[in-house]
């Protein structure tokens, strides 16, 4: 071994212990936030389980409820079916245009159902 000053010695000494001792707080570091990590999943995970099982009852209650809605119930409501029944096509939307003299894209017609 090169014989190196008493002063280099001591430098390098306190050096590498520094690092060593940098190091070895950056890998405490690290492990925390590992565990803060893993403890923050798991409580995520408790939080799905609980808002999954609120989401299936609120399905469940949304069947039962549709279930009951029919004609009949909505008669009762004071709904009433219509006279008459129209429909609307396709084509009637590329065939006409909109006019200068601020007409409407139906050609001026009642848009009544």
């Amino acid at each position: 071994m090169l014989p190196l000053n008493t002063d280099l010695r001591k430098r390098l000494f306190f050096g590498l212990l520094g690092f060593a001792g940098l190091t070895f707080f950056v890998y405490i570091y690290l492990i925390g936030q590992i565990v803060f990590n893993v403890v923050e999943r798991r409580n995520a995970e408790t939080e799905l389980k609980f808002l999954s099982n609120n989401l299936s009852q609120l399905e469940f209650k949304y069947l039962s409820k549709s279930r009951e809605i029919n004609l009949e119930y909505a008669k009762n409501l004071g709904f009433k079916e219509p006279q008459k029944i129209g429909f609307v096509g396709r084509t009637t939307l590329t065939k006409n245009t909109l006019s200068a003299k601020g007409g409407s894209a139906s050609g001026g017609k009642n848009n009544e159902i």
